[in-house]
């Protein structure tokens, strides 16, 4: 698996869904746990995805593009379960050099967050809400609930900034972004409902869906 590079724009990306072409594109294809997951699925429909990460003055804006043909969002409670419904997920770490922990923030397509900090999935704590509350995301998906449609739908996307006040509020850390910046992560699209579909940008090697694999993290760097 390559690295990938966060493109340092000088434009502010726009909040919407057309793709930012001189963004790299991650593309999220590896599923690891198809015959785990869907050997006792009602419905097969896995996901496919593509993530677009461009910081822009203070913040890190994250853009996912979804194929999904079983598209559900039950979940509007900030910190609810989130990866029962369509999902996408970014875990990074952007403070390598000050250990292992990382933030792994995760948005239903309804735009719930549930985001958490700590270096592993059994040691780490969610977000204060104060700090959630500044994440600012937008989404092609507009009813509440959004009920599976398989017949009707095909993709939606999703884009969210990230201020890097909410970086440092989680990290403790100060949050410097040059061309030398080396941050750590993976990207995820998964749906735990009905029909289960796991997908990774860097690959990962478990027996079961898990994507609390900080080992599996690949680079992020700077151009």
């Amino acid at each position: 698996m390559a690295d990938a590079s966060i493109n340092r724009q000088t434009r502010r990306p726009p909040m919407i869904g057309e793709p930012w072409f001189d963004a790299p594109p991650f593309p999220i294809r590896h599923r690891p746990w198809e015959t785990a997951v869907h050997e006792d699925a009602a419905v097969i429909a896995p996901l496919a995805g593509t993530a677009r990460l461009q910081w822009h003055a203070d913040a890190l804006y994250c853009q996912f593009h979804v194929a999904d043909r079983y598209q559900i969002g039950l979940t509007t409670t900030m910190h609810g379960p989130v990866w029962e419904d369509s999902c996408v997920e970014l875990f990074v770490n952007p403070t390598p050099e000050d250990g292992d922990e990382y933030l792994n923030l995760e948005i239903n397509c309804l735009g719930t967050i549930r985001a958490g900090y700590g270096p592993s999935r059994a040691e780490r704590s969610l977000l204060d809400s104060d700090l959630v509350s500044q994440i600012h995301v937008i989404t092609s998906i507009r009813e509440r609930p959004k009920r599976p449609d398989p017949d009707r739908d095909r993709t939606w996307w999703l884009v969210a900034r990230v201020p890097r006040a909410v970086l440092e509020g989680a990290t403790g850390s100060p949050i410097t972004v040059t061309g030398t910046s080396t941050w750590l992560g993976n990207l995820h699209c998964c749906r735990e409902r009905d029909a289960p579909s796991f997908v990774t940008w860097a690959p990962i090697d478990t027996p079961a869906p898990d994507f609390h694999q900080p080992t599996c993290f690949r680079t992020l760097s700077f151009d």
